[in-house]
């Protein structure tokens, strides 16, 4: 049987990039499922020679132009890769302030019009890509993690545990629908307060830090794991909706217990009291915080169950569905 040659359109070489295309490939490369290279920025000659293209959120007007030019050509399997509905980004989100542009969404429209398969994180974001394009084959791919994640040892549960927050900028719209009634209450518990990238949570709360982003996925693990105690508030709106939880998923791997927004992905992930505490409102968050500040025992309990329950939750078991959603669309 032919091994097939993969490449990957990488839109960033961030978490996106990580996740979506650089991840799977390099697993499916060393599984030897398939040939695999990846980069960002791109030429028609090389794309010579591969049985698949994917394209990662190809919106811009150049790369465009070769998207639907290597479509026209009809040497390559195209597959369009978005992990957000694009379509509906927030207003108040800055970072996707590029997407509001009608232009580009149409761009973004018509590149997924002349794919021949489009892949996407969740079952409702394959729901929204299907009613702009009703003709799309859509596969859901979801996100995994490296089971490297699951041999990273804990901090030992102290007294004043990290209690921390990450994300890119983003999720400033998250931590704000919370920020409030969050920070009122750390201010009053024995805690070591961190931001880990965008600094919407530290600011404000005496003796907090604000750890800025690593550039290694490996060093940002390791930083990672030292939270004893993980926020992850999701703002309910249109948008995230469709998010992926890879949050929940990466701190499940990594042993953390977390507290998290119950409406949008993570509800559907996190057992509450299980693995991690859900909550419904923002006046739930100081209530939880708070138990799992105070209670060491809960804290370790509920990091061993999450733990446990991500064993099943990895690229190196997962990787093949990306194969077979392209074999598939041949």
């Amino acid at each position: 049987m032919t091994v097939p040659r993969v490449f990957g359109w990488l839109a960033d070489r961030g978490g996106c990039g990580w996740y979506r295309i650089m991840q799977p490939l390099a697993e499916l490369q060393q599984q030897g499922l398939a040939r695999c290279r990846w980069d960002v920025r791109v030429t028609y000659g090389d794309m010579a020679g591969y049985d698949v293209v994917i394209g990662q959120r190809v919106s811009e007007p150049s790369p465009s132009r070769l998207w639907r030019r290597l479509a026209a050509d009809g040497r390559h399997l195209l597959v369009y890769e978005v992990d957000d509905d694009l379509w509906r980004v927030d207003p108040g989100n800055p970072t996707y302030g590029y997407y509001t542009n009608p232009e580009v969404r149409d761009r973004i429209t018509h590149n997924v019009a002349v794919a021949d398969l489009v892949t996407v994180t969740t079952d409702e974001l394959a729901e929204r890509v299907q009613t702009i394009n009703p003709r799309a084959r859509v596969v859901v791919l979801p996100n995994w993690v490296d089971q490297a994640l699951l041999s990273i040892p804990r901090p030992e549960a102290g007294e004043h545990p990290i209690v921390g927050w990450s994300g890119s900028s983003t999720h400033r719209a998250d931590i704000g629908h919370v920020r409030e009634p969050l920070q009122r209450a750390l201010r009053k518990l024995d805690a070591r307060v961190v931001s880990f990238g965008a600094d919407y949570l530290a600011s404000g709360i005496p003796g907090a830090q604000h750890w800025p982003w690593v550039g290694d996925f490996g060093q940002y693990y390791q930083r990672l794991a030292g939270f004893e105690v993980a926020l992850a508030p999701l703002k309910p709106t249109v948008f995230n909706r469709s998010k992926s939880p890879l949050r929940a998923t990466e701190l499940h791997a990594l042993g953390i217990p977390g507290v998290y927004s119950r409406r949008g992905p993570y509800g559907a992930v996190v057992c509450d009291g299980v693995t991690g505490l859900l909550c419904d409102r923002p006046s739930d968050w100081p209530r939880a915080v708070q138990r799992l500040v105070q209670d060491v025992e809960l804290r370790t309990q509920l990091g061993k169950a999450a733990r446990e329950r991500a064993r099943g939750w990895t690229i190196q078991q997962h990787a093949p569905q990306w194969l077979r959603a392209y074999q598939e669309a041949m």
